[in-house]
C-alpha cells in the first residue's frame, strides 16, 4: 500500500491500533521538517463511512508529542462518532 496504516506498518505502526486486530482503520502519509508536522489520509468510522483528512501544524514549539497526541485523540472521536 502507499498509505502506511494505523498499527500496521511504516510511521503509524505505534499509533491508530486497530479495533479489530489486523483490520486497520486510518491510512496516511506523514511528514516531518524542522517545527512542522502533517498527517494526511483516510479513515473508516464505526459505521463505515470513509472520511478523508488532512492536519498541518507549523511552528510547533519544542516537543511535537502534544500535537501528534490529539491528532490521534480527534481522529478516534471522529471514528466513534461518524
Amino acid at each position: 500500500s502507499l498509505l502506511a496504516a494505523g498499527g500496521g506498518h511504516g510511521s503509524l505502526r505505534r499509533r491508530y491500533r486497530p479495533v479489530v486486530p489486523g483490520r486497520a482503520w486510518l491510512w496516511g502519509k506523514t511528514g516531518t521538517l524542522s517545527n512542522h508536522h502533517g498527517l494526511a489520509g483516510y479513515l473508516r468510522t464505526r459505521s463505515g463511512r470513509l472520511l478523508a483528512f488532512s492536519f498541518l501544524h507549523n511552528n510547533i514549539p519544542g516537543d511535537d508529542a502534544p500535537v501528534r497526541n490529539e491528532m490521534e485523540r480527534v481522529l478516534t472521536l471522529v471514528r466513534e462518532r461518524w
